[in-house]
């Protein structure tokens, strides 16, 4: 049997769906795992690595913006392609902002999507490293956890998202723009919400405003790697 293509997961309530999903996907060389709601495709997501990811929008409980959101905590670089049968505008815009890499509106065509999967997949980056650590602080991006001297520091998911965006570029200033792209997910924040956030993180971490997380006046903050 030939190697897959790549690994798709399916994460959608309708059941007729992820099975017409499936056939199609295995006859195009995917493999293919699938989940009914997105508690179940987050547990899915971290055991078994997936290249792509399609998300439904509309499922009960857990939504597919509240999925989306806690995919880009797990794994930053896994293409999401959004599927949903709301074609307004500031639907689509929503999604693009909160993280999603494509979106797509039902009915759509089956070659139509199977083209914007093989997009996604030339476009995806190289894998994101699973985690960072320095003198200052370790970050495990995949287990959501957060150490310094040792000890585990409890976050919340905005801080979290926050010092993700800083250890990942570090020695480089991040815009307040950019910082709410990455850690709000796509809701709106000024830039008093921004140093509010930093603030926090600061606190949690036990740094000053001489710390690593440095501010840059009128532009943003940039993590100061130790050298």
């Amino acid at each position: 049997m030939p190697e897959p293509r790549a690994s798709v997961l399916v994460i959608d309530d309708e059941p007729d769906l992820r099975l017409a999903l499936q056939a199609l996907l295995g006859r195009a060389g995917f493999s293919v795992e699938e989940a009914a709601d997105g508690r179940e495709g987050l547990r899915t997501l971290v055991a078994a690595h997936p290249d792509i990811v399609l998300l439904d929008v509309e499922m009960p409980a857990m939504d597919g913006w509240d999925t989306l959101e806690r995919i880009r905590e797990l794994d930053e670089g896994v293409p999401v392609l959004m599927l949903t049968a709301r074609s307004l505008e500031m639907e689509k815009v929503r999604g693009l902002r909160a993280g999603a890499d494509d979106y797509l509106v039902k009915p759509y065509g089956n070659q139509e999507l199977l083209a914007r999967i093989d997009l996604l997949l030339r476009r995806r980056p190289a894998a994101a490293p699973a985690a960072y650590a320095d003198r200052h602080v370790e970050v495990d991006f995949a287990r959501h956890e957060v150490r310094v001297a040792g000890d585990l520091v409890d976050l919340t998911g905005l801080e979290f998202r926050l010092l993700s965006a800083f250890v990942r570029r570090p020695d480089v200033v991040i815009t307040h723009d950019e910082l709410v792209d990455r850690a709000w997910a796509g809701a709106a924040a000024g830039a008093d919400a921004v140093r509010s956030a930093v603030r926090h993180l600061r606190r949690r971490l036990g740094w000053d405003d001489a710390g690593p997380v440095r501010a840059v006046r009128g532009v943003g903050y940039r993590y100061v790697s130790p050298h």
